[in-house]
């Protein structure tokens, strides 16, 4: 089954040491095409419903992101959705946290890992200021943050991991 794991630029960066690195354990919120999309998006095929899933998990990004800024983490800020292969009986779902929400019943490695799609550098000062915005719970949070999940994410492969995070202001 393709899973769709949020994650941050940051976090890759903390732990993608290799293949065989860990990158999160089991009991992991990701997201994927389950029953429920699949009953709601009927009009969809099976891409629209892939890029739907992905996009869930990169909302989910976004407050990861905004976490680590204001939780003081150095490093750049940027959202990155890991897609992951697992054998269907390794995934669980989980209805009541979204209708693309699954949990992973084992770790994901780094070999797990078919693609990554990561924000482009032009987002750290986005999310930095939507991170001020909540912190500060100023009125622009809400614009702020539908600015930038309307953003879409570049695609790379595995062995571009090295990639992902260049030219950020926050340095990798």
């Amino acid at each position: 089954m393709r899973l769709y794991v949020p994650f941050t630029v940051s976090a890759l960066k903390r732990r993608w040491q290799g293949m065989e690195s860990e990158l999160v354990g089991p009991g992991t919120v990701v997201h994927g095409v389950t029953p429920a999309l699949r009953e709601w998006y009927v009009e969809g095929d099976d891409e629209d419903l892939e890029y739907a899933a992905m996009t869930e998990a990169a909302a989910a990004a976004v407050h990861l992101v905004v976490a680590e800024l204001n939780a003081g983490l150095p490093g750049p800020a940027g959202r990155v959705v890991l897609s992951v292969d697992l054998p269907d009986r390794e995934v669980e779902h989980l209805p009541d946290l979204g209708m693309t929400a699954l949990g992973t019943r084992v770790a994901v490695h780094a070999s797990d890992v078919a693609a990554l799609h990561a924000d482009e550098a032009a987002a750290d000062p986005e999310l930095r200021r939507l991170a001020a915005a909540i912190r500060e719970e100023t009125d622009d949070a809400p614009a702020l943050l539908e600015q930038i999940v309307d953003r879409d994410l570049l695609w790379y492969a595995p062995s571009e991991v090295d990639r992902i995070g260049a030219g950020y202001a926050d340095g990798l």
